[in-house]
């Protein structure tokens, strides 16, 4: 094996640790799927919303949290996953068919069909 081969090996598997070292750490980073509670950094990375725009929410009582010990702000996977969900954002389609049944069943009587 030639010096050349022999320091391309050796960048192959230095290219090979460097993924699995960064594997490991993307992984360590995202909060488990598993866990119940949050603290604040996890939900922030749970939703992609920044730190300060969690705090903003839970200074006006708009996302569900809790503080223990009056300082600390938890969340509970659950309800966030829950208050993301609630404003859900009907597609065209639906409300196209939610408007035709509201004229089919509130149609007026003696009117014929237009």
């Amino acid at each position: 094996m030639t010096e050349k081969e022999m320091l391309q090996r050796v960048l192959q598997d230095m290219m090979v640790l460097k993924k699995i070292i960064l594997d490991h750490i993307n992984r360590s980073k995202t909060p488990e799927a598993d866990k119940e509670i949050m603290s604040l950094e996890d939900c922030a990375e749970y939703t992609g919303l920044k730190k300060s725009t969690l705090y903003q929410l839970t200074s006006q009582k708009k996302i569900p949290h809790f503080k223990p010990n009056g300082h600390r702000i938890f969340f509970r996977r659950a309800d966030i996953l829950k208050w993301l969900q609630s404003n859900r954002i009907a597609t065209a389609d639906e409300i196209e068919q939610s408007a035709a049944q509201h004229l089919v069943s509130h149609r007026r009587p003696g009117r014929r069909g237009v």
